[in-house]
């Protein structure tokens, strides 16, 4: 590929360049909550899938939707107990 102009090609190497910066930002927080949930898990024997589950539903906020959801699938599976 080409750029049309040294201006083009500068812009697309600053970006490339931020690009890396967060993805470096972002691979020590993940491994910072591996840590985290490591930590958890051998201290309190929580399985890990239910402290990464916990924890995102604690980011986004979502525990009422997922009471919701989780009660819709509790009386559709409850419909099965009776047939």
């Amino acid at each position: 590929m080409q750029f049309k102009n040294d201006d083009d090609k500068v812009a697309f190497y600053n970006a490339i360049k931020e690009i890396d910066e967060q993805l470096d930002i972002i691979d020590s927080a993940k491994e910072q909550m591996k840590n985290i949930i490591d930590s958890i898990n051998n201290a309190l024997d929580l399985p890990k899938p239910h402290i990464r589950k916990v924890a995102r539903l604690y980011h986004k906020r979502a525990g009422a939707e997922f009471e919701a959801e989780t009660d819709e699938i509790k009386q559709l599976y409850n419909t099965l107990k009776t047939n």
